[in-house]
C-alpha cells in the first residue's frame, strides 16, 4: 500500500514559508520520498500502517492551504506513467513517456549529465529506463 500526499500551500509570507518547510520536514521525517514537487509518497506493509501514517500526517497539517491525501495498492503504484521532457544530446527537446516499475535508483547509478535533469530525493532520483544499468532495468517503455 502506498500513501501519497499532494499539497498546494502558500509561500507569500514568511509564517507560510516556514509552515510549508515544516510540513515538508516532517513529512521527510516519517518516511515520505518526494515524486515531484509537492507530490510525497511512502510504501506502507499493510493498511492498517497505511492508516498510521495518514493520522500522523494529520497532526502535522498546516493551517493554510490544501493537502490531499490518497492510499493506493501496489499493482496501483506500479501503473503509474511518467511523461518528461528533457533535452537529448543534440539539445533537442523530446518528450518520453515511461512506466515507472519501482524505477527509484540511488543517484549515483547516473552519469553526472543526467544529475541536474530528474528530481532528486533522499539521494534517489526518478530516471528513464535508457539511464539505468540492465541490472537495475525495472520499467517498461509505453
Amino acid at each position: 500500500m502506498w500513501i501519497i500526499v499532494m499539497f498546494d500551500l502558500p509561500t507569500d509570507t514568511k509564517h507560510a514559508r516556514k509552515a510549508y518547510h515544516e510540513f515538508r520536514e516532517e513529512l521527510l521525517n516519517d518516511g515520505f520520498t518526494m515524486l515531484q514537487f509537492s507530490v510525497y509518497a511512502r510504501h506502507t506493509p499493510s493498511e492498517e500502517n497505511a492508516v498510521v501514517h495518514e493520522n500522523r500526517v494529520k497532526t502535522f497539517l498546516p493551517e493554510d492551504g490544501e493537502v490531499r491525501l490518497l492510499k493506493i495498492t501496489d499493482k496501483q503504484f506500479e501503473r503509474m506513467k511518467i511523461s518528461q521532457f528533457f533535452l537529448n544530446c543534440s539539445g533537442a527537446s523530446r518528450r518520453n513517456t515511461i512506466g515507472y516499475r519501482k524505477s527509484i535508483v540511488p543517484h549515483k547509478c547516473l552519469p553526472a549529465s543526467h544529475n541536474s535533469a530528474f528530481a532528486h530525493s533522499n539521494n534517489h532520483a526518478i530516471v528513464p529506463h535508457k539511464c539505468l544499468p540492465a541490472s537495475h532495468n525495472r520499467i517498461g517503455t509505453t
